[in-house]
């Protein structure tokens, strides 16, 4: 009968490490001798242990099996352990069987994870770790914020082991990272105890890369701004994620309190740079200061508090525009054949730069040269005003703009920004004294119907009129007239022939004194100051109209012939005598009449 053979424990765990001893308790029920045996992977039988069953047919043995002493190492085959009692007669038990797998257990050491990385790139990292299962696939499991990401390696069955990790992780971020060493490529927390090693939970990585910053001037070209001028910039971040945007002038950090400037920034998803534009007002603090520089800059904090490095700087100079807010002339019109055409002029400003030279600029037309009225080498802040006196260059303008501005400089060619003011307009009529040459009639009476004409030349620049009057020696004025003319075309150069005609008004007496006044005045106003008086007698010359004789026959000497006709004389009560002459006689008074002022009828004896 074929001894039975059990052990104890009846069964085994299958998977063991590589440098695991199996201890199994072994015991057989006989009645005579026999051994125990053992074979590994159905190989040949080796002898534990020889027995002798005892009075109540028992024997018992201890097996210890060392898996490294018996060549078995890890495989990704399993391996099988058969036990046995065979008695003397030869007469074998079952055969009981126990699966052997090994697998043994990775401890990992150490983690040497760097404390910042580019989030964007592989991140290097080491692991020192035991492991004696030579050519087993490990798996280092990274645990982070919800996430388990995984690399492969092979491990060399050695203790002290060290592997270099390269690892992209999914994101940028600040984490706490876990690492855990594993056989198995799916599902570590379910596999056997031996299949990983214990966590290593303290390890921190911040992934991300200090923002960088560039920045320009939308307009490069400017680089004045006056105080509390607003100006846009543009600035790029470079960064993986946000952050928060400071500002500084001269190291002094400035707007933190200005929620019109742009404070913060957010790089879209997949990109790695923002671009930004925001207005930047220059602080009331800042003043010109002899033309120094100042230096706005800007740096990036991102949301792990690094500061990009260098920050960007915007270099500038502090001029405020200066104002011009109001100019006044001492007069509205010049004579530009004065000897000195001169006027004054006071402008009134507002200047915000203290102790910038301020320098006064004068245009006459719109195209005219400029000039340099005047500087303030050291002006206040605020108001002002200041006189200067400018000759007119322009000799004849009817409503002249002149043309005011300030600049900061002396040379109004090169106007940088801010450098010159706004511009006030004023007008002045710029002319010269009209003349009229004219000599008096020679005629001493003029009656009533009578017409003076008078003949001279004319000189001006413009267009007028001049201007006629008749006076009494009682100052009171009989006739007050004007006739135009039009001279521009004369440019004031050359003279022009002017023949006027002036009708005897009614209402003078007869026999009075007359004076007639004349002067030309121009367009703008501008008179002659020296009238010329041409003085005469109010007289009417008497006219004889219709005459007849008595007869047209021949006469004798001493036979009587009367003459009648019409006299007409606009005087009245002037006594006027008739008289005769034949050929060249003495004439011979006829008779005389008393003039009523109209015509009346007359006869007279030859």
């Amino acid at each position: 009968m074929a001894p039975g053979f059990s052990t104890e424990p009846k069964t085994l765990d299958t998977t063991f490490s590589s440098n695991d001893v199996i201890n199994l308790a072994l015991s057989v029920e006989d009645e005579t001798k026999g051994a125990f045996y053992y074979s590994l992977d159905g190989n040949s039988e080796q002898l534990i242990e020889n027995y002798t069953a005892n009075d109540q047919k028992k024997a018992t043995a201890s097996f210890r099996f060392r898996l490294q002493e018996n060549g078995i190492r890890y495989s990704s085959k399993g391996h099988l352990l058969e036990v046995f009692a065979r008695d003397e007669f030869g007469l074998e038990s079952k055969r009981l069987k126990f699966p052997i797998e090994v697998l043994s257990k990775p401890d990992l050491k150490r983690v040497d994870l760097p404390d910042m990385a580019d989030p964007f790139k592989p991140v290097e990292f080491e692991i020192t770790y035991d492991d004696f299962d030579a050519g087993k696939t490990l798996y280092i499991y990274i645990k982070y914020d919800g996430k388990i990401e995984k690399e492969q390696f092979p491990s060399n069955g050695k203790q002290g082991q060290k592997q270099t990790i390269s690892h992209k992780f999914s994101e940028p971020g600040n984490y706490t990272v876990t690492f855990m060493l594993s056989s198995q490529e799916q599902s570590p927390e379910t596999g056997h105890e031996n299949s990983k090693s214990g966590e290593i939970s303290d390890k921190h990585i911040l992934l991300t890369n200090a923002p960088k910053v560039s920045c320009a001037l939308t307009d490069a070209k400017v680089n004045y701004f006056g105080s509390g001028e607003t100006f846009e910039i543009m600035f790029t971040v470079h960064d993986d994620k946000k952050g928060a945007i400071e500002y500084y002038i001269d190291s002094q950090k400035v707007f933190t309190d200005d929620n019109n400037v742009q404070k913060d920034y957010t790089v879209p998803n997949g990109q790695e740079f923002i671009v930004v534009t925001t207005n930047i007002t220059i602080p009331s603090h800042l003043v010109y200061d002899d033309n120094s520089i100042h230096n706005l800059t800007i740096s990036a904090i991102d949301n792990f508090n690094l500061v990009s490095q260098p920050p960007c700087s915007i270099f500038f100079k502090v001029r405020s525009m200066p104002k011009a807010t109001g100019i006044e002339l001492n007069t509205s019109k010049i004579y530009s054949d004065s000897e000195y055409p001169d006027i004054k002029i006071t402008s009134s400003y507002y200047n915000d730069d203290e102790n910038k030279p301020l320098s006064f600029y004068i245009k006459e037309n719109i195209n005219g040269p400029e000039k340099l009225l005047g500087t303030i080498q050291k002006p206040t802040k605020g108001t002002g005003s200041t006189t200067f006196v400018h000759e007119i260059q322009t000799k004849s303008y009817m409503n002249l703009p002149l043309i005011f501005w300030i600049e900061d400089d002396e040379n109004p060619a090169e106007d940088f920004r801010n450098g010159e003011s706004n511009n006030i307009t004023k007008y002045i009529n710029v002319t010269s004294v009209p003349k009229f040459s004219c000599d008096c009639f020679e005629e001493r009476y003029f009656g009533k119907k009578d017409v003076i004409k008078l003949s001279g030349l004319l000189q001006d620049d413009t267009a007028g009129e001049i201007k006629f009057s008749i006076v009494g020696n009682d100052q009171r004025h009989y006739l007050d007239m004007s006739i135009p003319y039009n001279a521009t075309h004369t440019k004031g150069k050359t003279p022009m022939d002017f023949s006027p005609n002036i009708s005897i008004p009614d209402g003078l007496q007869l026999n009075e004194e007359y004076t007639l006044i004349f002067y030309p005045v121009d367009e703008f106003g501008v008179e002659n100051p020296k009238p010329i008086p041409c003085p005469f007698r109010y007289k009417s010359k008497p006219i004889l109209k219709d005459l007849r004789l008595s007869t047209d026959k021949p006469v004798d000497n001493d036979e009587k012939v009367n003459i009648s006709g019409n006299l007409i004389d606009y005087d009245n009560g002037k006594t006027i005598y008739i008289y005769q002459q034949i050929g060249l006689q003495e004439p011979v008074k006829l008779g005389s009449i008393e003039s009523d002022g109209t015509e009346n009828k007359h006869q007279k004896q030859l």
